[in-house]
C-alpha cells in the first residue's frame, strides 16, 4: 500500500462541524494517509480547532491557512498546489463534515492503486447494500445538475459533484496547473481538464466512477437552492471555455 497520499480538506467556518476525535481515530488506523486542511479565511474558531487536531497528530496533519475567503474551488486549488510540493503519489479531497469518511476515501485510494487508475471519483448511487443518506430536495437538484454535467462533458458520468476524488501525482499536476475558472462546479472543470490529457474514447482506461458504500447528509451545508443561479452561470462559463476543446486521440 502506498505510504504517501494526501487528502485535501477545505474548511470555511467549520468550527462546529469538525469531528476532532473521528479525524484522529481514523488517521491512526490509516497511516498511509496525510491530511492537508485548508482554512479558507474562516471568521470563527475553525483555525483554532484545526491547530488542536494537528498538534495531536503532526506527522499526518498539516494546515494551509488563508487570511481571505476565496471559495471552495480556490481552497482546493491552493491545497493541490501545496500538496504537490510534498511529492505524494496520490492527491485527493473530501469535505470537512466527513459526509464521506476517511475510511471511504481510503477505499477510493486502494482501488486506484489496485486497478492502476489515474483518477477515481466517488458516486452517491443509492442501491441495495449501500447507505446513501441524502435529503430528497438535494438529491433532485443534484440529479438535475448531474444530467447537465454529463451532457456538457459528453461523458456518461452519474455524479460529477460528489466531494470525494483521488488522482495520481501526474494527473494532479495537470489538474492543479491553473486556478479554476468556476467556484460552484469546479468538479466539472476537473473533468474538462482530464479530457485534455485523456481521450474521450479511452477515458475509462484512466478514470472510473466508484460507488460509495456510505454517504450522509450533514446539517449545516452551505449549498442551498438559491445557489442554483450561480451554478447555472458557471455551466455557461465552462461551455464557453471548454466547449470547443479538442482532446487527444
Amino acid at each position: 500500500m502506498n505510504k504517501n497520499s494526501i487528502v485535501i480538506i477545505p474548511c470555511y467556518n467549520e468550527e462546529k462541524r469538525l469531528k476532532t476525535e473521528v479525524y484522529l481515530d481514523s488517521l491512526k488506523k490509516l497511516p498511509e494517509i496525510s491530511i492537508l486542511f485548508v482554512n479558507d479565511g474562516s471568521n470563527d474558531r475553525t483555525l483554532e480547532v484545526l491547530k488542536n487536531i494537528a498538534n495531536q497528530l503532526p506527522e499526518q496533519i498539516s494546515i494551509l491557512n488563508s487570511l481571505k475567503n476565496g471559495g471552495k474551488a480556490n481552497a482546493i486549488y491552493e491545497g493541490g498546489r501545496e500538496a504537490l510540493k510534498k511529492k505524494p503519489a496520490y492527491i485527493g479531497y473530501i469535505d470537512a463534515d466527513l459526509a464521506v469518511s476517511l475510511e471511504a476515501f481510503n477505499e477510493l485510494l486502494e482501488f486506484a492503486i489496485k486497478e492502476n487508475k489515474n483518477f477515481v471519483f466517488g458516486s452517491r448511487w443509492k442501491r441495495i447494500g449501500s447507505t446513501i443518506d441524502r435529503k430528497l430536495s438535494r438529491h433532485l437538484i443534484g440529479r438535475f445538475f448531474a444530467t447537465l454535467s454529463s451532457n456538457l462533458l459528453n461523458l456518461d458520468v452519474y455524479d460529477t459533484q460528489c466531494g470525494a476524488k483521488v488522482m495520481d501525482n501526474k494527473t494532479a499536476k495537470h489538474v492543479f496547473e491553473q486556478p479554476f475558472t468556476t467556484n460552484w462546479i469546479f468538479d466539472v472543470e476537473i473533468f474538462f481538464r482530464l479530457l485534455q490529457i485523456f481521450s474521450k474514447e479511452r477515458f475509462a482506461d484512466h478514470a472510473i466512477e466508484f460507488p460509495l458504500k456510505e454517504w450522509h447528509d450533514v446539517e449545516g451545508s452551505k449549498l442551498n437552492f438559491s445557489h442554483s443561479i450561480n451554478i447555472l452561470r458557471d455551466f455557461i462559463v465552462l461551455r464557453k471555455k471548454y466547449g470547443g476543446t479538442k482532446v487527444k486521440k
